[in-house]
């Protein structure tokens, strides 16, 4: 893909990533929580 397809792929790639990079940090926050460990 080219141009505006390209431009929107990258755009829709990006924000999936964000996406996944959050609900994982958030995961991984909360299995700590649960476990007992504290947040830090």
């Amino acid at each position: 893909p080219e141009g505006q397809e390209m431009d929107q792929y990258a755009r829709s790639m990006f924000a999936y990533s964000i996406s996944y990079l959050f609900l994982l940090y958030t995961a991984l926050i909360l299995g700590k929580l649960v476990m007992g460990y504290g947040f830090f």
